[in-house]
């Protein structure tokens, strides 16, 4: 049985609204390499790359939207800033280590899980400290929310 099917939850998918409006905006992938559903991502104005390092900035969560099935480079994808109240389901490294209640720490290091999520990562994206929460744990997927 395929992961969405045992969880009812994917990558890239709003868990919950929330008290504020829920609104994804449009950047273009600059980097050079796909970018993964349900990730954290950085980037400036209209550009969105993977998070490399710790000193990189949040532009939000990559959402999926509709039937694509990556978001290749050069092309446009849809990140979401988490607005107050909203859920996102978000991918955990392979040995994420993360239970209900538990802090959020998003992975800095290049390669495939960049922006992915964890309980103690190589290296902590800085910005993000602090920030989220976990509300739910299906498998490989982490449900997290903004601290307010």
């Amino acid at each position: 049985m395929n992961e969405y099917l045992k969880n009812r939850a994917f990558a890239g998918q709003v868990a919950r609204a929330g008290e504020s409006p829920i609104v994804a905006l449009s950047y273009k992938n600059t980097d050079s390499e796909s970018i993964p559903f349900g990730v954290f991502v950085t980037g400036i104005e209209k550009d969105a790359k993977k998070i490399t390092k710790a000193s990189d900035n949040i532009l939000g969560v990559s959402l999926k939207m509709g039937t694509k099935a990556e978001n290749k480079s050069g092309e446009i994808l849809s990140v979401l800033a988490i607005p107050h109240g909203a859920e996102v389901w978000v991918q955990g490294t392979d040995a994420h280590g993360l239970a209900v209640g538990d802090d959020v720490k998003v992975e800095a290091t290049k390669g495939k899980d960049a922006g992915k999520v964890a309980k103690a990562p190589t290296l902590s994206l800085t910005s993000a400290e602090g920030k989220f929460y976990v509300t739910g744990v299906a498998g490989s997927l982490v449900k997290l929310m903004r601290k307010e």
